[in-house]
């Protein structure tokens, strides 16, 4: 008689997966929705919102989100953001880490990042200057075309880094450049009817 025993891996995962922050007045209150994906019940982890200016509020989520099915969990946090009037928020970004202490299994989907407007933004590609991987960001009002191309001093296209629909909010490309050389390249993104442009400089060779 032989039995067959499956063993689950105990995996640490959390996600942000969603939003329903809103204004109140000159106050903006973060409301973040959050998922445990892993096979563990997660009974803490530090939790984090995040303004463009680098305004910051963190706290800690000290109650059982199970996992499974029954895994999310809406957080709001219990401060909030005074926006001074004639200030225009355009983006922010909530960030779950360290469950139960612990690090994240899958760490990608820790973080998401929220735009606020109608339009494109662009998160300063880093590091830069690089020496062989960066990273590009963008945030993305609704589902849309774009086309991303490097492009070196000449004009010509060094790579081609993205074509297609994107989904609304964060696009993350993260891209090895390795094999080219040394230089100031331009992230050139085509975007609705215009064209946006970042500059970046590849050097191998920093001291």
């Amino acid at each position: 008689l032989s039995k067959t025993i499956y063993v689950i891996n105990p995996i640490l995962d959390i996600a942000v997966t969603g939003d329903s922050s809103y204004f109140d007045g000159n106050y903006f209150y973060v409301v973040g929705r959050l998922e445990n994906r892993g096979t563990r019940i997660v009974n803490s982890l530090q939790i984090e919102a995040r303004l463009e200016n680098g305004n910051t509020i963190r706290e800690e989520l000290s109650e059982p989100i199970l996992n499974g099915p029954l895994g999310y969990q809406t957080y709001p946090f219990h401060a909030s953001f005074l926006i001074n009037p004639g200030i225009e928020l355009k983006y922010y970004c909530i960030k779950a880490s360290y469950p139960n202490g612990m690090q994240d299994n899958f760490p990608d989907n820790n973080e998401r990042c929220f735009n606020l407007t109608n339009d494109l933004i662009t998160i300063n590609p880093y590091p830069n200057p690089f020496t062989s991987q960066i990273t590009i960001g963008f945030l993305l009002p609704q589902q849309e075309n774009m086309k991303i191309d490097l492009v070196d001093v000449s004009g010509k296209i060094a790579r081609e880094l993205f074509e297609g629909k994107s989904n609304k909010n964060n696009l993350e490309i993260q891209v090895d450049l390795s094999e080219l050389p040394d230089g100031l390249y331009t992230v050139k993104v085509t975007y609705r009817d215009r064209i946006i442009s970042r500059s970046i400089v590849k050097n191998n060779h920093r001291e």
